[in-house]
């Protein structure tokens, strides 16, 4: 079908789901573990490509801010306030029924029975199932009544993309300033954070301590 690629990112076994907010009347979620990571759940992103043409960004740059906030605010008032978590069953997801109860899980904030199909981008909805269906014929209960969707995860990489020069790696508006990873809008989790992170401090060592021939 024509939809966007969904994959997982960044699975936390033994963890729990946490608020990540930075201002009230936004609802995000991310996932961790502590060392030992023996608590009762597993935990990971389900995640999704926008791109700027998705949302205006080819004419406004801080378009995919705006989008990524729309969805956080969507989020916390269907949560009813207080970072409670809206959350339904994988299950119920799928099979697009609506049956409110008590529902378990790790987010410390309590969680809200919500039609998750309502507070999320149409395209990635539509995704979302196909690939939910698709992971459970290849490991079956992924996508069981046990699977409890959270949402939003809405920052697992940066809305907007500082510019640098391809070479230097240097911003194109101050020289010496480095943008770099996923702040800069260059990465996309820990890994690749860091693979940017490392060519850009040799770009620095060359301008600073270029190598003699």
């Amino acid at each position: 079908p024509n939809l966007p690629e969904v994959h997982t990112f960044c699975m936390c076994p033994g963890g729990m789901i946490v608020p990540a907010v930075d201002k009230d009347g936004e609802m995000v979620t991310n996932g961790m573990s502590f060392s030992l990571r023996n608590m009762k759940y597993a935990n990971s992103g389900l995640v999704s490509t926008f791109f700027p043409e998705d949302f205006g960004g080819d004419r406004d740059p801080l378009a995919g801010v705006r989008f990524q906030q729309t969805y956080e605010r969507m989020a916390y008032k269907a949560g009813g306030g207080g970072f409670v978590c809206p959350a339904q069953p994988a299950s119920d997801f799928l099979s697009n029924l609506v049956m409110k109860r008590d529902l378990e899980g790790s987010y410390p904030r309590g969680r809200r029975y919500v039609e998750m199909a309502s507070i999320l981008p149409e395209r990635f909805s539509k995704a979302l199932a196909y690939a939910l269906r698709d992971w459970d014929k290849r490991l079956p209960g992924f996508a069981g009544s046990e699977a409890i969707l959270h949402a939003v995860e809405s920052r697992g990489s940066c809305p907007v993309r500082i510019p640098r020069n391809p070479e230097t790696r240097q911003s194109l508006s101050m020289a010496g300033l480095y943008p770099a990873g996923e702040g800069a809008g260059y990465a996309g989790g820990i890994v690749s954070a860091a693979l940017d992170g490392i060519h850009s401090a040799k770009a620095l060592i060359e301008a600073f301590a270029p190598r003699s021939n």
